[in-house]
This record gives C-alpha cells, structure tokens and sequence, in this order.
C-alpha cells in the first residue's frame, strides 16, 4: 500500500523515519559481516576476506551517489525535453528568447527550469517532479537483487567442516549440556 499525503511536514516526519530505519540497518550488516565471512569461509582468512570486503564497501560509497546523481540528472533533462515538446517551439521562444535547439545550454545556466516550464506549459500537464526518482530506485533495486543472488551463490568452503555434536569429546559435551540446562 501507498501513503501518500498533502501536508510537507507529515511527509518530512515519514521520510526521515524510513531514512533513520534504513540507516539503522547499515550498522546491523556491518556489524554481522565479520561473522558471516567466518562461517561462510573460516576463520583462518577473516582479516583478509573482510578487507576485502570494506574496500568494495566504501568503493561503493563512493560510486553510489555518483551513479545516483548522474540517473537523477538524465530523468531531470528527460522531464525537460518532454515538458518542451509539449509546450512547442513558439510558446518556447516567446517565454524563453531561445529556440528549442538551445534547451540543453538553457538548462545548464538554470535559465529554464522544469518549475519554468510547468509555468508556460499546457492545463493539464502532469508535473514530472514527484517521478524522478523512479528510475534511481529501480537501478537500486535490481543491485539490491542482484547482490542477493550473488550472496545466495555461496556455500561454505567444502573444506570446512563445523564439529558436529557426534565429533566433540566426552567431556565438552557435558558442558555443554549442563550450560543448556542452566540456560533453560
């Protein structure tokens, strides 16, 4: 389900607690990480693996909002073009005193802007503010489903084995047994 609603601050307030509920889980990965590349590879690599794994962590931090800024900035000239279109040459001309061939330096010098062009443009126009985003989350989306078929393709190393309750000595299994019960 979709909530939506016309008062700013009750959408300020909304987007601030999904940001906060999505920064919280940032901590929980990185925290979880060593762990996981321990069960998953052993503990003999850890340090290495988890190297690793924080230089594509912040390889990513860095790229990220690049990648981001560069998809807004296209779906934000896209929006541009169309707006122009449907406004039309002449009406382009009267309000902006440039043909329709100069959009792309007037949007570079922000003497057009989607604002201005939503001013001039025909009733009815839909303003395409509210969508430029889309196509930066499905680009987030489809690397988040990515990375969890990726995640999903690894197994445990064959040769590591975890000592099964069968393998431990006489004496380790009645520690924990009675660690068990007192737990219990």
């Amino acid at each position: 389900a979709v909530m939506t609603t016309s008062d700013p601050f009750v959408a300020l307030c909304l987007f601030y607690a999904a940001t906060m509920v999505t920064f919280s889980t940032y901590g929980a990965g990185f925290s979880t990480m060593p762990a996981y590349v321990a069960d998953v590879f052993g503990t003999k690599n850890v340090s290495a693996i988890f190297g690793r794994v924080l230089t594509a962590w912040s390889a990513a931090g860095v790229l990220g909002p690049l990648a981001i800024t560069q998809l807004r900035a296209r779906a934000s000239q896209r929006a541009a073009v169309e707006l122009a279109e449907q406004i039309g040459e002449e009406r382009f001309l009267a309000s902006f005193h440039a043909p329709l061939q100069d959009l792309d330096s007037l949007l570079a010098s922000k003497a057009v802007t989607l604002q201005r062009l939503l001013e001039i443009a025909p009733a009815g126009t839909v303003d395409p503010t509210p969508y430029m985003y889309n196509e930066v989350m499905c680009c987030m989306a489809a690397i988040q489903l990515l990375a969890i078929l990726s995640n999903s393709r690894i197994h445990p190393h064959p040769g590591l084995s975890l000592p099964s309750e069968q393998s431990l000595p006489e004496a380790q299994r009645d520690d924990e047994s009675r660690e068990g019960s007192v737990a219990r």
